[in-house]
């Protein structure tokens, strides 16, 4: 059992760090992607096919919510900057 519990900001935090780092790899996917819809109609199609599947959705349902969060995140760190909410 410990004593000290981690205040909400900095879990906060660390997820925004984490899911900053997640984006780095769906941004990779998206270029996958658009270079698939580049380079032709079969594999473009296999991409689809591929991101359309289960686990494809998935993990674009992961690197949206990461997207939100991590854009949420930067707001609130923006009000935060103003001084906003920070009274006691």
């Amino acid at each position: 059992m410990t004593v000290y519990r981690p205040p909400i900001t900095m879990t906060m935090s660390i997820i925004h760090r984490i899911t900053g780092g997640a984006l780095y790899f769906g941004t990779l996917l998206v270029a996958v992607w658009l270079m698939a819809a580049a380079s032709s109609q079969a594999t473009f199609d296999w991409v689809n096919w591929a991101f359309g599947t289960w686990l494809g959705r998935l993990i674009l349902f992961g690197y949206t919510w990461a997207l939100m969060h991590h854009m949420l995140g930067g707001v609130r760190h923006l009000v935060w900057d103003t001084g906003a909410g920070l009274e006691k």
